[in-house]
């Protein structure tokens, strides 16, 4: 199977397109027949990032689910991905408490989920973090999504670390929770100067702009937007589309802190490059 064709299937089952799984099961039967069971094996470079191994083992069993494909006892462990597999198909359904509740007993047996443990358990608890989301539960959610980042902080993975900060802030900012919305930028600021990827840093300091003029005021907002602005410059210069997301966060920014000029030249240019990419 085409890495394309994957990558594909992977965004759709991730992002619930029932309808564009089917058609790609579809139009694409005779391969993914002939692809499978090796599906069913976490690739070695996916076993120590804890988002990467959820997104890979939801879309081979939605994909075999599908294709009437029976899964072998191998990769991560048969309980997770069965586990994984029922959840997505109640998530999917609207049965959030259901779904949280059956990840809970799973966390609560002897099972080994996965080797190492930690891979497992951020999976379960970073979805649980994602079902109490849903159920207006935040408190919840910040404490599932928290024990997420933190064991995807032990083993080292950068990608399931950043996407469960992401959507810590999500639920800090949602609530109100200012200072804590701050205080997760902070932490992903520092997080990726340690292991990178640069790319991400600009957009992560100019959210931490936005928080730092919700908790303080507009007094260090253009010291910061100034800071943040140079490294999407260095950064970005290849990336249009991205550069333009982050010039444009960075002047609603600098217009909310009162500081209209340059907010506007930064606003300006954001438009000229989406245009110029268009």
């Amino acid at each position: 199977m085409t890495g394309q064709l994957w990558n594909e299937l992977e965004s759709a089952v991730s992002a619930g397109d029932s309808a564009r799984v089917d058609r790609l099961c579809g139009l694409y039967e005779q391969q993914l027949r002939a692809d499978y069971p090796g599906r069913f094996t976490v690739p070695a470079e996916f076993r120590h990032n804890a988002a990467a191994t959820q997104r890979y083992v939801q879309a081979s069993f939605a994909v075999a689910q599908r294709l009437g494909i029976a899964p072998p006892s191998s990769g991560v462990s048969e309980v997770l991905s069965r586990a994984i597999e029922e959840c997505e198909a109640l998530n999917q359904q609207g049965r959030y408490e259901q779904a949280l509740a059956m990840l809970t007993d799973l966390l609560r047996s002897e099972e080994v989920l996965s080797r190492p443990p930690e891979l497992g358990q951020a999976a379960c608890y970073g979805r649980m973090g994602g079902l109490a989301h849903h159920l207006s539960r935040h408190q919840e959610a910040w404490r599932y999504t928290k024990t997420a980042q933190e064991l995807c902080h032990q083993m080292h993975d950068t990608e399931g670390c950043l996407s469960y900060l992401d959507a810590l802030y999500i639920i800090a900012d949602e609530t109100g929770a200012y200072p804590d919305a701050l205080a997760v930028a902070g932490m992903a600021t520092q997080h990726i100067q340690e292991h990178g990827p640069a790319k991400l840093l600009p957009r992560w300091l100019a959210t931490y702009t936005e928080a730092m003029r919700r908790v303080d005021g507009p007094g260090q907002v253009g010291e910061f937007a100034k800071a943040a602005e140079r490294y999407a410059r260095e950064l970005l210069g290849s990336d249009p589309a991205e550069l333009s997301r982050t010039l444009n966060q960075l002047g609603t920014t600098l217009h909310k802190a009162g500081e209209n000029a340059a907010a506007r030249a930064l606003l300006e240019e954001a438009v000229s490059l989406r245009r110029g990419g268009a």
